[in-house]
């Protein structure tokens, strides 16, 4: 479980030049007249967005300021994320989205997992086109619009923020990566370059410039994917034409489960996070979780988790398992369930290497459409090898995946989004954003308080808590608990708006998690 530990209420930043540098892009100002596409063009209520990195958060704003759907700002955030946080969302990884349409009352899941290639080795980028594929179902703004903040981050340059300083800082991470990398990020010797030095990425701009000129298909079939096969050879990997053309993000149903009027929504499938989320809160409804009195909220929650993450592991292996956020599921994994006292079964831990880090952004937009997105490079810059004259690095072959984390809560009825949240940071991702969840619509917190508030992780034997959590621990301790302290568990960016989106008073709180150093920003403009 890696954890980049911090303080829960960390000193908050504005970055202003990078606000600024953003707008030169879209337009000034004050400009006498706005048209769709130009920064300005809406007025009055965006909507909010939210992202582990700032530069993210910016170009998601500037997007729904020009007029952009919560489609077109998700897709320049991932861009932009594989720009200014490849350490943990570059480009040539994957990931998962989950997108709400308020006119079809659709939801969507957009799956774009990493692959492995055919001759084994190494993975096959997925997230170009896992954003191209989320933007066919939502996007108002061309696509090329949406790639041309990141493909300017790179050429231009943008300050290096906290959010990627701090895995810069990370013990090892130098020497991993090859020279010409170590050059974009760390000063002669191996130092980390410091917070706000310009990062220049030419060759992660020139690939951004043909797939924003040629389209993305171009990474796949045309000839930037040829110099893909190249560069990946001359690293050592296996990457075909044949596994580029392959590589399809796939548009699946989401697992939907009942949150009063409302609908809770996660990826199920191979998006392991998300079909453990749906095992918690089947169990957390069979166990009338909302019912309990406070104290007993957190041993329930405890089992609840730890009982998911076994049901994932095992479904991984192929061992039967009822359908994940089920009844069914959630009467089986509880059938040994006692109040008040440790599961006789200490249960399945995740797997080393299935829960790599990532990054994860979400936007709702004004019309009350909304995205959440989760993304991975499969570990910290991939492999670490870089893929010469395009910008990338060579990503690990896949894995199970069970730290993506993507939540939608809307009202199909009413075209209404409540909740847009994802998490990230390792194994108790999943947990992370149940308990943010619980925490608006079970406690009745504000969004503030409800990421902020301490959070628990159980998997197999262990059950971690954060230090802060001084009433949840003694309460496990009188129940036979030995609770682990682990700070910082999980970062969670979410946007929540109580009475829904659209409203005709519009009001929502978007929040970045504390533990971590993005930006969330909206609501009026």
């Amino acid at each position: 479980m890696m954890i980049l530990g911090k303080p829960l209420r960390p000193k908050r930043q504005f970055y202003g030049a990078l606000a600024l540098s953003l707008a030169v892009l879209t337009g000034c100002a004050d400009e006498p007249s706005k048209t769709l596409g130009s920064s300005g063009y809406v007025k009055g209520f965006l909507g909010g967005v939210a992202a582990d990195e700032p530069n993210a958060a910016l170009a998601m704003r500037e997007i729904l300021s020009a007029g952009g759907t919560a489609v077109d700002a998700a897709v320049a955030g991932g861009f932009m994320l594989g720009v200014t946080l490849p350490s943990v969302a570059g480009l040539s990884g994957g990931g998962a989205c989950l997108s709400f349409d308020s006119l079809t009352k659709r939801i969507d899941t957009i799956n774009f997992l990493p692959r492995t290639a055919a001759g084994g080795g190494m993975g096959v980028p997925m997230t170009p086109r896992g954003l191209a594929l989320l933007h066919s179902k939502g996007g108002r703004l061309r696509i090329e619009q949406t790639i041309g903040p990141a493909e300017q981050a790179a050429r231009l340059g943008v300050p290096l923020s906290r959010a990627f300083a701090a895995y810069l800082n990370i013990p090892g991470i130098a020497p991993m990566l090859e020279p010409a990398a170590q050059g974009l990020f760390f000063a002669p010797g191996g130092f980390p370059l410091p917070e706000g030095t310009p990062i220049r990425q030419p060759e992660l701009a020139a690939l951004l410039a043909r797939l924003r000129l040629a389209g993305i298909g171009d990474l796949y079939t045309g000839l930037a994917a040829r110099q893909l096969v190249d560069a990946s050879k001359a690293a050592g990997g296996s990457l075909s034409l044949d596994d580029l053309r392959a590589a399809l993000p796939a548009l699946e149903t989401p697992l939907q489960q009942k949150l009063g009027n409302h609908v809770f929504a996660v990826p199920g499938g191979a998006v392991g996070g998300g079909v453990i989320a749906a095992d918690i809160y089947a169990q957390l409804q069979r166990l009338n979780f909302i019912g309990l009195t406070p104290p007993d909220r957190p041993q329930r929650f405890a089992e609840a988790t730890r009982r998911a993450v076994t049901a994932q592991v095992k479904r991984s292996k192929g061992d039967a398992v009822p359908p994940p956020g089920t009844d069914a599921a959630a009467q089986a994994l509880l059938a040994d369930f006692r109040p008040g006292q440790p599961t006789p079964d200490a249960g399945i831990p995740l797997p080393e290497g299935s829960a790599p880090p990532g990054a994860s952004l979400v936007v709702v937009d004004q019309t009350g459409s909304a995205v959440a997105c989760t993304f991975t490079s499969g570990g910290l810059f991939g492999t670490g090898r870089s893929l010469t004259g395009t910008g990338l690095f060579l990503p690990p072959p896949a894995a199970v995946n069970a730290s993506l984390a993507p939540v939608l809560v809307v009202n199909l009825n009413a075209g209404k989004t409540y909740m847009a949240a994802a998490g990230t940071g390792g194994g108790p991702a999943t947990a992370a954003v149940m308990q943010v969840l619980n925490a608006a619509f079970v406690d009745g917190l504000d969004l503030e308080e409800a990421v902020i508030r301490p959070r628990q992780f159980a998997e197999g034997p262990y059950l971690f808590l954060e230090p802060d959590a001084d009433d949840s621990k003694e309460r496990l301790k009188q129940q036979g608990y030995t609770p682990i302290d682990a700070p910082g568990m999980g970062r969670v960016n979410a946007v929540f708006c109580p009475s829904g989106i659209p409203d005709p008073t519009p009001r929502c709180d978007q929040r970045t998690d504390p533990r971590g150093f993005g930006l969330s920003l909206g609501q009026q403009q």
